[in-house]
């Protein structure tokens, strides 16, 4: 069974930790769908999370496809959490980076590349939020 590691990583309010949920729903490997936004996200537990409505805290999940096991690591945002986005990129085997499609390429989302590339990452890039 092949096995990869893959990171969502973006800037704050971006979308990211959503997304993710959606491709758990979706994969059928949690039942409801959650928002940060709504304090009921499956990936963000903390109760600092859940609280100020951002991820702070990496977070793992596995999913199958077909005869692969994935684990996606749901990472923070916001630029005060960087370290802790860093620390999983070290992990990865790609990465899905997040653009909201509102808000567009922040400085952030520049940082988020150049550790790509200096990790050697390959990423994939996904513009979020197009039908607001």
């Amino acid at each position: 069974m092949k096995r990869l590691v893959i990171g969502m990583i973006a800037h704050v309010d971006s979308g990211k930790t959503t997304l993710s949920e959606a491709m758990l729903y979706s994969a059928g490997e949690i039942r409801k769908l959650g928002r940060v936004d709504h304090g009921d996200a499956f990936l963000d537990t903390h109760s600092i999370e859940r609280s100020r409505g951002i991820t702070v805290f990496s977070k793992q999940a596995v999913m199958r496809y077909g005869d692969c096991d994935i684990t996606l690591l749901d990472t923070p945002g916001h630029a005060d959490f960087s370290a802790e986005t860093e620390r999983a990129l070290q992990a990865l085997d790609y990465a899905v980076l997040v653009i909201s499609g509102t808000d567009g390429v922040q400085s952030h989302t520049e940082t988020l590349w150049r550790l790509l590339t200096r990790y050697r990452i390959p990423a994939f890039i996904f513009v979020n939020k197009m039908d607001i």
